[in-house]
């Protein structure tokens, strides 16, 4: 803390293990999905600029992110955004107030991608509840819009979130579909129409999550919760 104000120092991180990114970017062309492609994080100097020039773009598109103090060879500094992420909140939150919170976060994306712009790991521990009670966006390592169309970035922000996100809330799939499809409606045609037809594809992977008894590790819950709402949104769009 200085002069009464939080900052955070970020140091340079080595590179990530490439064995993630070998199988999304597998499964994304299986599938047919460029907005789910796997991107490398490299580490190092390279990885903290693409970081610093995304967040100092995003700021320059009025987007609430961290600004950036100071930065050099080795780290940089950037302003701190609060405490709580919305995965805590979502977590920790009564049913009807993590309702009011995620439309908080889908409304926010939408916010985000009108003002052309798009984020990098839109998953709900990297928003936090800013103390103007607006969201504010973090973790900006990679850089989407460096190997995909802006529509694309933007669609793979929300099947992030919606992964992210779905699973801990306490309400039925069809539901939080049609919660969805009420924000989604508000983006551009083709955001709208890769979202859906990426929710198409997902939905046919149903045939992975038979069983009845309850998954106990966080990423099958999520990818079983994702799949059981995009077989909603896929259902939504046929009516």
């Amino acid at each position: 803390m200085f002069e009464g104000k939080t900052y955070i120092i970020k140091k340079q991180r080595e590179s990530r293990s490439k064995i993630g990114y070998v199988i999304l970017t597998s499964i994304s062309k299986l599938l047919r999905m460029p907005a789910l492609q796997g991107i490398h994080v490299g580490g190092g100097k390279k990885t903290q600029d693409t970081e610093v020039r995304r967040l100092k773009a995003l700021c320059i598109a009025d987007i609430l992110v961290p600004q950036i103090i100071y930065e050099n060879e080795l780290y940089f500094v950037m302003s701190c955004m609060g405490d709580k992420s919305f995965d805590f909140i979502l977590k920790s939150t009564q049913n009807s107030s993590s309702i009011a919170h995620w439309e908080q976060i889908l409304k926010a994306i939408v916010s985000v991608h009108d003002k052309g712009a798009y984020l990098s790991q839109a998953f709900s521990r990297n928003m936090i509840l800013h103390e103007s009670q607006e969201v504010a966006f973090i973790d900006f390592e990679d850089d989407p819009g460096t190997i995909m169309s802006l529509h694309l970035a933007q669609a793979r922000d929300w099947l992030l979130c919606i992964l992210s996100t779905c699973w801990r809330l306490d309400i039925d799939f069809k539901t939080q579909a049609e919660i969805i499809s009420n924000h989604l409606s508000q983006e551009r045609e083709e955001v709208q129409e890769e979202v859906l037809a990426c929710a198409s594809k997902i939905a046919s992977l149903r045939f992975l999550f038979r069983r009845k008894k309850p998954y106990k590790k966080r990423d099958l819950q999520s990818c079983k919760v994702l799949i059981d709402v995009m077989n909603e949104l896929k259902q939504l769009r046929k009516r």
